[in-house]
């Protein structure tokens, strides 16, 4: 859930705003994801 909370964060700030720290904070979500594989099942691509 700690990082979980984060990636969660910054998809959604990808998805509602488009600015350029809404986009990092979604690579980043991103980079987690396929780092953890675990947020795969609440983010599945």
């Amino acid at each position: 859930m700690f990082i979980a909370l984060p990636s969660f964060l910054g998809l959604v700030m990808c998805f509602f705003w488009n600015d350029i720290i809404a986009t990092v904070a979604c690579i980043k979500g991103e980079r987690w994801k396929h780092h953890t594989g675990e947020l795969d099942l609440v983010f599945p691509s």
